[in-house]
């Protein structure tokens, strides 16, 4: 897949598949929801889950996206990087919020400020924000051949 195409999948509100080391060096694979930024993307899981715990002693992961049914139309992106923990409030409510109308105002129309602001602030008090950098991406796209009209 080309830079543009992969951008446009991780755009779009897809679950993503994070992957931690844990501490006897199995991967930890859970799915997250996560907003795409300049250089890699943000995650917002709780402040004692298992994979901040990981990412605390190894920051390297993997974040796995697809999208497609069936197989012949399948596309993904895997990101490999490391992660860092950021604790601030401020922020970790900003991503709550980002979150939100992300994945959920579309669905609600519901505006955040006229609903689940209260709800994201408390949320917050217990989560923090996971900053994953990209290092290297590794993407396919199997319809590809499937657009010329052949068939899978």
């Amino acid at each position: 897949m080309t830079r543009s195409q992969i951008d446009g999948l991780l755009a779009r509100p897809n679950v993503g598949v994070l992957s931690t080391i844990d501490a006897g060096g199995f991967p930890h694979s859970v799915g997250m929801y996560y907003v795409p930024v300049a250089g890699g993307v943000e995650m917002w899981p709780y402040g004692k889950s298992q994979k901040v715990k990981n990412i605390e002693r190894d920051p390297r992961c993997a974040l796995l996206v697809e999208s497609g049914q069936p197989y012949v139309d399948l596309q993904g992106v895997l990101l490999r990087g490391r992660a860092e923990i950021d604790r601030d409030p401020e922020r970790v409510f900003a991503l709550g919020r980002s979150l939100y109308q992300r994945y959920f105002q579309p669905t609600t129309g519901i505006p955040f400020d006229e609903g689940p602001h209260e709800r994201i602030r408390a949320q917050s008090m217990k989560r923090v924000r996971v900053v994953f950098t990209t290092e290297r991406i590794a993407s396919w796209d199997h319809a590809k051949g499937n657009r010329t009209g052949g068939t899978p």
